[in-house]
């Protein structure tokens, strides 16, 4: 066989043990086999391979690991794990447990169906954040101690189970709550007119990067008579139940004063492009008069705003277990990746541009009401 003097498929190496054994592991199994493909280091200097259940004991011997960790799939595999080590002269013998293995709602972790999504540009390569690898998590945002965290928090178990998504975001959101800066960005943007400030006003807010910590300290903002509010922060038709901005109504903005919408301008379509509204100057650190209605909104002023795209990842499939499903790719979220277009306030741009610039994987923000 190692010459090459059998075509494939012709002769193979077996293990003579038991073909009367109740696990079919044992029933004399193939350890090595013929192939005659090109090797990616070794190149062509072998045509004979081991099987997995060969190797893997074996691996694991001269590499010294003192416990190998398997899903069940492997549980009878240990049968021969274990002959193998015994009936071969090696000294160290790694022993073997099994566990179930981890199922998240809504995703695929079978690395042989996460490259067909990639061979078919379903996804954009091995990080992408809609896929739940190391890399991809990494790009996503999710740090190293929120996925240790999430570990350690679902534990492990010979049962297998479906473990909710949420599971996963509440570790990274607990740890970046008390660690990432906050600002203030809009994604749908509808520009509002302060017509009783003069176009030359300009005052310099100084806020908090985080309400709880101090240590992180503030940054400047910049308020003028023209700035953008999120588009569904605004309703033309008054609504009891809607608590932010509508006509005669009035709120406040984040970190700034009250503002009431007065009236409102249209273009040709009948779609809003600008919201007039009366600014008082005179409100910091007062409540609004409606106090049914005590909305705060952020925003954003035109002068100190960087456009910025918003890539919005949901998850990639629409059931909850996709791994179950023989025909998955026929469970794609159409709506997974959204991709829209706003503003982030300019210093926050700045900075980010210094950390790219600083080989800075990732710079966490949060940004407000978002």
């Amino acid at each position: 066989m190692k010459e090459g003097k059998f075509n494939e498929g012709k002769a193979c190496l077996r293990a003579k043990i038991n073909m009367n054994s109740p696990f079919m592991v044992m029933r004399d199994p193939v350890l090595y086999r013929i192939i005659f493909s090109e090797h990616h280091q070794t190149k062509n200097k072998w045509c004979i391979y081991p099987m997995y259940d060969f190797a893997h004991c074996l691996s694991d011997s001269i590499e010294s690991i003192t416990h190998s960790l398997c899903t069940l799939e492997f549980q009878d595999n240990k049968n021969l794990y274990n002959w193998i080590l015994k009936n071969i002269n090696v000294k160290n013998h790694p022993q073997q447990y099994e566990y179930s293995r981890l199922n998240l709602e809504y995703s695929i972790l079978s690395k042989r169906k996460i490259k067909i999504l990639i061979d078919k540009k379903i996804v954009d390569g091995w990080d992408d954040p809609r896929i739940l690898t190391i890399s991809g998590l990494r790009r996503k945002g999710y740090t190293a101690s929120s996925i240790r965290d999430f570990c350690h928090r679902i534990g492990i178990t010979k049962q297998n189970n479906l473990v909710e998504f949420s599971m996963l975001e509440y570790c990274i959101r607990n740890e970046l709550n008390q660690t990432a800066v906050r600002t203030m960005a809009i994604i749908e943007p509808i520009k509002i007119y302060l017509y009783n400030i003069d176009d030359s006003y300009e005052e310099k807010i100084i806020v908090p990067n985080h309400p709880h910590n101090s240590e992180l300290g503030t940054h400047t903002i910049i308020f003028t008579n023209t700035i953008y509010i999120e588009r569904e922060d605004f309703k033309e038709k008054y609504d009891k139940k809607y608590k932010r901005l509508t006509i005669g109504q009035e709120v406040r903005l984040r970190h700034a004063y009250i503002i009431k919408a007065e009236k409102i301008k249209k273009d040709k379509y009948g779609n809003i492009i600008n919201i007039i509204c009366f600014c008082d100057i005179n409100s910091l650190g007062k409540k609004p008069i409606n106090k049914k209605n005590p909305a705060v909104i952020h925003w954003i002023a035109i002068k100190n705003s960087f456009p910025a795209y918003f890539k919005l990842y949901n998850q990639l499939f629409t059931t909850k277990n996709p791994e179950q499903k023989e025909n998955f790719l026929s469970f794609l979220n159409s709506d997974s990746l959204i991709v829209k277009k706003g503003f982030i306030e300019k210093n926050i741009a700045r900075k980010i541009t210094k950390k790219i610039n600083k080989n800075y994987i990732n710079f966490f923000f949060q940004f407000e009401r978002i």
